[in-house]
């Protein structure tokens, strides 16, 4: 007879391997789902401690199908060997006793530690209409199978949105193409008409002749001396000392490339400390906002060789950023390099 203490029924792991124990409070009707059974393990008159174990229930129901479910639904005491299970509907598809079921209880690995036979009985239900063909059922292949569907789903959500992007970017590219054959939009190497007004807020640069009508002929040959001045003076540089070395800017149109020659320069970098003051950088090389970051590279034989950046300022001062040793180590041989943006006027020298 099955032993009963009070809402738990009571599975004994030292009773003879061919006495299946009736678990009553698993017998339900076709169609149910979620019962909650509960369980107290013992070890003959002793509870079992669970601690570092796991459970699972292993069923062939009457028509010979597998069901399997793992873990506990609530560990009421893990010592004395007291929890519940929550059983799926899929434990009571087909009618009639199941043909053989465990209780079997493993360790951390996955190794079985006992086993005990179970029993229990599914009622036929004629009230529903329909019921589905009972199939084997094992939780954690279900799990992964949600999961994976999950993850289909939320990679398919990613997808949407940059077709939608693709989408639209392709548009745009439709309409600027368009603009063009029309002969809408200005383009390079191609002549092109202005037929209205335009103002140019910068230089401009002028290659070639003036043409055209124009209310003054003193201001377009003082335009195109202008413009050959300027054509001829789009290239400088300058040398500034830096930590015992040399920082060289090169300067092109409004781009400035940055080379350095700073060697044996034995310096204790501090995070955001300014290393060189106001008016280091020369107006003529000073960049625009957030464009003026370089970074810095410290000998190959020093563990934390990549220390950091250096920022060019916009009062030409500059600063260290980023630093990585932070105060602890010294740097030599030092390398800066990078390039930025200036809308300063063209240096005179």
């Amino acid at each position: 007879m099955t032993e009963v203490d009070g809402r738990y029924v009571v599975i004994n792991t030292q009773l003879n391997v061919t006495e299946a124990t009736l678990v009553e409070s698993m017998s339900g009707r076709q169609g149910d789902d979620g019962r909650i059974v509960y369980f107290s393990l013992r070890d003959g008159q002793f509870p079992h401690n669970l601690t570092g174990q796991d459970v699972s229930l292993e069923i062939k129901d009457s028509i010979g199908k597998i069901k399997v479910i793992h873990g506990f639904y609530d560990m009421v005491s893990i010592e004395r060997g007291l929890f519940s299970m929550l059983i799926p509907s899929q434990f009571y598809q087909a009618a009639g006793d199941i043909e053989e079921g465990y209780l079997k209880v493993t360790d951390a690995t996955g190794i079985v530690i006992t086993s005990v036979p179970i029993t229990f009985s599914v009622r036929g239900n004629g009230v529903i209409l329909t019921a589905n063909a009972s199939q084997d059922f094992i939780d954690t292949i279900e799990k992964i199978i949600k999961e994976a569907d999950k993850q289909i789903a939320d990679l398919n959500g990613r997808i949407e949105p940059q077709k939608l992007a693709i989408t639209t970017l392709q548009q745009s590219i439709d309409e600027a193409t368009a603009l063009i054959n029309a002969k809408q939009v200005a383009t390079q190497n191609s002549a092109n008409d202005f037929t209205a007004n335009n103002t140019f807020e910068k230089d401009v640069t002028v290659k070639g002749a003036i043409r055209g009508k124009s209310d003054s002929a003193i201001i377009a040959d003082s335009i195109q001396k202008t413009a050959r001045l300027d054509n001829l003076e789009s290239v400088h540089s300058v040398d500034i000392k830096l930590l015992g070395g040399t920082l060289s800017l090169y300067r092109a149109g409004n781009i400035i490339s940055v080379a350095s020659n700073i060697k044996n320069s034995m310096v204790v970098f501090k995070q955001y400390a300014q290393i060189a003051p106001t008016n280091t950088v020369p107006v003529g090389y000073r960049p625009i906002a957030f464009t003026g970051t370089l970074n810095l590279h410290q000998a190959d034989w020093l563990e934390n060789r990549e220390s950091g950046q250096i920022v060019l300022e916009l009062d030409g001062s500059i600063t260290t950023k980023n630093t990585f040793n932070k105060n602890t180590t010294e740097a030599s041989d030092l390398e800066v390099f990078g390039s930025y943006v200036t809308n300063d006027d063209m240096p005179r020298n």
